[in-house]
C-alpha cells in the first residue's frame, strides 16, 4: 500500500508550471493526504517555529522534502517500509516551510544548507552521524541500512 500517493495529481500539476515557479497548487505539508500518511507510517511531522527533539529522541532521522516531488514521496515510502528496521524516530518536514539557514538548524541541527532534496539527516546518542542529499544518494544510503 502506497502512502505518499499524489503521483497522479502532482503529474497533474507540474505541467502547468513555470521553471523554478512557485504555484499555491502544489501539495501542501498540511494535505489530509499527506499527515494521514505520515500518521500511518509512525513519523511525526515538523512545522514551523517547532524543533527536532533530540533530548526524547536521541536516535533520529529527520529528513527534508518537497512534498510536490515524487521521487522525495518515493523516499519516503521506502523509509516507511524500513520504519522498524532502522530503530529511529523518523522526522518529516517540508523544505518549502523553511526560511533557510535559522528554521533548518531546528529541524536538522549542524547541517549546512541544501542543495537538493531529499535533505536526510542521522542522529545517534544525539549526535549526526549521516548528512545525505538528493535522491540518488538517499536511495543508495537506505538500501545500504537494510
Amino acid at each position: 500500500m502506497k502512502l505518499f500517493g499524489f503521483e497522479d495529481e502532482t503529474k497533474r500539476e507540474k505541467k502547468f508550471l513555470n521553471r523554478g515557479a512557485k504555484c499555491s497548487s502544489y501539495k501542501s505539508i498540511d494535505a489530509p493526504e499527506f499527515i494521514a500518511g505520515i500518521n500511518t507510517a509512525g513519523f511525526l511531522l515538523l512545522r514551523r517555529g517547532e524543533s527536532l527533539d533530540l533530548e526524547n529522541f536521541p536516535n533520529a532521522l529527520s529528513i527534508g522534502i518537497a512534498v510536490w516531488s515524487q521521487a522525495d514521496l518515493e523516499v519516503l515510502e521506502l523509509l516507511a517500509e524500513r520504519f522498524e528496521k532502522l530503530q529511529k524516530q523518523i522526522f518529516v518536514f517540508s523544505v518549502d516551510d523553511f526560511d533557510k539557514e535559522r528554521c533548518l538548524q531546528d529541524f536538522m541541527p549542524n547541517v549546512p544548507p541544501p542543495t537538493r532534496t531529499p535533505i536526510i539527516a542521522e542522529y545517534e546518542s544525539g549526535k549526526l552521524v549521516t548528512h545525505i542529499e538528493g535522491f540518488s544518494e538517499a536511495l543508495r544510503h537506505l538500501n545500504s541500512s537494510k
